[in-house]
């Protein structure tokens, strides 16, 4: 044949053959044009492509997937050129396959919507890839969910049965725990605790996208915490990988601050944190007693940490049971400390009476229960019909009665001699009177008749009396020698 643009250029004679059984291609050249073919009116390549039509509601595009161009520069007459066939994404049926495959110029993703594997970028699937969704929901290598999978490194200390095959490193996934694998450790090494094991250290694959478990190195558990143990995990045994552990304290220990509270064993055969670093110290207890408060309160919930102190405080008119008036408490947490005197009555509420003259409240500091006794002084007593003993109810002021001098029915009775004092006192007045008046009655010429007669004697009886009057005095005039 002869380029009918460029015929002075030489025959060109070539064959192609397109093999049947591995898809190869076979370019055989017999003669080539001794001019350079020029690019002008046609491309000038050598090779071949793979295109497709992208569809869009207003165009198709032809869209270039793959090619290959081969150096025309190597070419010549009886030259010939193979072809290999590559697998492609389009070409696989499953998951687990698909999403494993190690092709040169490919990565492949499986589609669990459409059931598809594609690389996701221009393949002859890209259309129906993008119209499911599949350009979110794929999946990648182990997250197939058909297949449990056998682990492809660190597995030297790990044989299982059925054992694992290097081609297809799977075992298909069964619900109905058919699907067995016998995982066998070496000594010092076992599974981690975050698979479900049987008692003959086999594993059922129920559930597909899951590795099969492998063995790691045990944890040798020596040394136990300071004043503590790890729950579930004996001194002088091996634990297994990923196995965590809680710490627990002795009696009358706690956590000491900072400390870790758990040990994980990872999968170096290591325990993380060493064992040794959780502490626990000496605690005590703090009770709740009634009617009083810790000041400052314990930060630690009601615990006291050795050698930590606080303070009890009693309520108002609440005193210490023993140590009356006392209100507070130093509390120190020491070894040999017992809280026990710290008991739900450490403080006890106390009436305080009211204080009343002439009164005697007994006992003078009364405490919730107690019988108080009123008790008065000399000359004093309580109100008729009220009692001398009272209980005290609740802690504060007592109101309770005082007692009173004397009523006004005893002062009545004590002064019911006054009115015969009085009629005496009427009665020796009248006497005295009644002699006053007799006397001047018969001495007329007394200072007391004449006054009488003067202010109280009728008319008639001044001028008797005058007449008897001048007949004394003519009398005493005759006798003492006169006319």
């Amino acid at each position: 044949a002869v380029v009918s643009t460029q015929s002075t250029g030489g025959r060109f004679t070539f064959q192609v053959q397109l093999l049947k059984n591995n898809n190869d291609i076979v370019f055989a050249y017999k003669e080539m044009p001794t001019a350079y073919l020029s690019d002008k009116d046609h491309a000038n390549n050598v090779g071949v492509s793979d295109a497709y039509h992208l569809w869009s509601p207003n165009s198709m595009v032809v869209n270039v997937y793959h090619e290959v161009n081969l150096n025309k520069t190597r070419l010549g007459n009886n030259t010939a050129v193979k072809l290999i066939h590559q697998k492609l994404c389009t070409m696989i049926t499953d998951c687990y396959n698909c999403t494993t495959a190690a092709l040169q110029d490919f990565d492949c993703r499986w589609c669990e919507r459409l059931g598809k594997c594609s690389d996701r970028v221009g393949d002859s699937k890209r259309n129906d890839w993008y119209s499911a969704g599949c350009t979110i929901d794929y999946k990648r290598a182990g997250q197939c969910d058909d297949y449990c999978y056998y682990p492809d490194k660190d597995v030297n200390h790990t044989t299982y049965t059925p054992p694992r095959d290097v081609t297809a490193p799977i075992i298909f996934a069964d619900q109905d725990m058919s699907a067995k694998v016998r995982v066998e450790c070496e000594s010092g090494y076992s599974v981690s605790t975050h698979f479900n094991m049987t008692a003959d250290e086999s594993y059922y694959c129920t559930s597909g996208g899951v590795e099969l478990p492998r063995c790691y190195k045990s944890c040798n558990y020596t040394t136990p915490p300071e004043n503590g143990a790890l729950k579930g995990a004996k001194v002088g045994t091996l634990l297994k990988p990923d196995s965590e552990f809680i710490l627990s304290c002795d009696a009358k220990h706690r956590v000491k601050n900072g400390s870790p509270t758990s040990v994980k064993c990872i999968d170096d055969g290591v325990l993380e944190p060493d064992p040794a670093s959780l502490k626990c110290e000496k605690f005590c207890v703090l009770p709740h007693p009634e009617y009083a408060v810790y000041h400052p309160t314990p930060e630690n919930d009601g615990y006291l940490h050795e050698g930590e102190s606080t303070t009890l405080v009693c309520y108002q008119y609440h005193y210490l049971s023993d140590a009356y008036p006392n209100t507070t408490e130093k509390v120190t947490c020491t070894e040999d400390m017992d809280f026990g005197s710290l008991a739900s009555e450490r403080c006890v509420g106390y009436c305080v009476p009211k204080y009343h003259p002439n009164t005697t409240y007994t006992p003078h500091n009364p405490r919730i229960k107690d019988v108080v006794t009123v008790t008065c002084d000399n000359g004093t007593s309580l109100e008729e019909g009220v009692p001398s003993n009272f209980t005290c109810e609740k802690a504060g002021v007592m109101e309770l009665p005082g007692c009173v001098a004397p009523t006004k029915q005893k002062v009545i009775k004590s002064s019911s001699s006054l009115p015969i004092v009085l009629a005496i006192f009427i009665v020796a007045i009248i006497a005295v009177i009644g002699g006053w008046v007799l006397y001047a009655y018969r001495n007329p010429t007394s200072p007391s008749g004449l006054f009488l007669i003067e202010k109280c004697r009728p008319w008639t009886w001044r001028n008797h009396a005058y007449r008897r009057h001048q007949e004394s005095l003519a009398e005493s005039y005759y006798l003492d020698g006169g006319i």
